[in-house]
């Protein structure tokens, strides 16, 4: 039975990432390369991900996969835990996600409040890798890395940009690590349902950073969730 329900969804899948204008995209989580209290950043791996998920999705001429679809099918296929680094592994999952490019990151917190964050984007199709570059920075700048690699990444697949876009794109503002921390700790928590602790750590996201929309955005969605819940 769950052969099929793999082969279904991957031949729709298909259709969704090959025969549409709009092309899809999957971020995978980053991997943590920090030498230095790796166990402290840990979370980020959901963290930058996500960052940079919410920096291209309000893009119209982009799909992105959904993270609970791409943790559903790592659990489906059974590569949580063997890891996804290899390029057949990032292939399948990009096959299975519907989509037509993967995004796979890195980032490594050194002393001094440095972050360097890298990306790759392979085209799923094909298996080329077709963007591998990085930025450093402060981590209280981590949003604007994000929308920078961003930036490269859109422009490289030629992806249409309007004003909105760009400007988009460009507005960042600073936010303090610990806010960044707790809003990555937030949804590790989400994806084990913990709706009111995902909630709870939002919330101390926007708290120290009130201006952080990514975790505005997901603290509006868990006090939906944990309504729907109650009701």
């Amino acid at each position: 039975m769950r052969f099929f329900l793999v082969t279904a969804v991957f031949s729709a899948c298909l259709v969704d990432a090959f025969c549409t204008d709009s092309p899809t995209i999957a971020v995978l989580d980053f991997e943590n390369h920090s030498f230095v209290d790796a166990d402290t950043y840990a979370s980020l791996t959901a963290g930058l991900s996500q960052m940079m998920v919410s920096a291209i999705a309000p893009i119209q001429s982009l799909n992105i996969v959904e993270r609970q679809r791409l943790k559903t099918i790592l659990d489906e296929i059974k590569m949580a835990q063997a890891g996804y680094g290899a390029d057949d592994s990032s292939a399948r999952i990009g096959r299975l996600a519907g989509a037509r490019y993967l995004v796979l990151g890195g980032f490594m917190v050194a002393p001094g409040d440095k972050i360097r964050i890298d990306v790759r984007v392979i085209e799923v199709e094909t298996g080329l890798t077709l963007l591998a570059d990085e930025v450093t920075g402060k981590t209280r700048q981590i949003l604007k890395l994000i929308d920078q690699l961003s930036l490269k990444l859109v422009r490289k697949l030629d992806i249409r940009l309007n004003r909105d876009d760009e400007r988009l794109l460009s507005k960042s503002e600073d936010v303090p690590m610990q806010a960044i921390l707790h809003y990555s700790e937030g949804l590790h928590l989400e994806d084990q349902r913990e709706w009111k602790k995902a909630g709870a750590s939002y919330l101390k996201a926007t708290q120290i950073a009130p201006h952080f929309q990514p975790a505005r955005e997901r603290l509006d969605i868990m006090v939906r969730k944990v309504k729907n819940h109650s009701s």
